[in-house]
């Protein structure tokens, strides 16, 4: 996933489950968006050391300043187990 969409509001990671999600604005098609809904709902892959995840201060940060709200709804069946480890 592109961090530039990341820094435009165009998805964002929630900070409890540490899935994708992204906003109703973001229209497939476009060369950056061509593959990157499909990870819409998606959790992020953990990093090898604890240490490097991102913290949910910044995460809440993010979703609350940067990011194009409304969210996409993510359907009961792209439900994923939250990220452990």
């Amino acid at each position: 996933m592109h961090h530039k969409l990341f820094d435009l509001g165009v998805f964002t990671v929630e900070p409890a489950e540490h899935r994708i999600v992204f906003s109703q604005r973001a229209i497939s098609g476009g060369r950056g968006m061509s593959g990157a809904l499909q990870f819409h709902g998606q959790p992020i892959h953990a990093p090898q050391h604890g240490d490097l995840r991102p913290a949910p201060e910044f995460l809440a940060w993010n979703t609350k300043n940067v990011f194009k709200t409304p969210a996409r709804q993510v359907m009961l069946s792209e439900s994923i187990p939250r990220l452990t480890g």
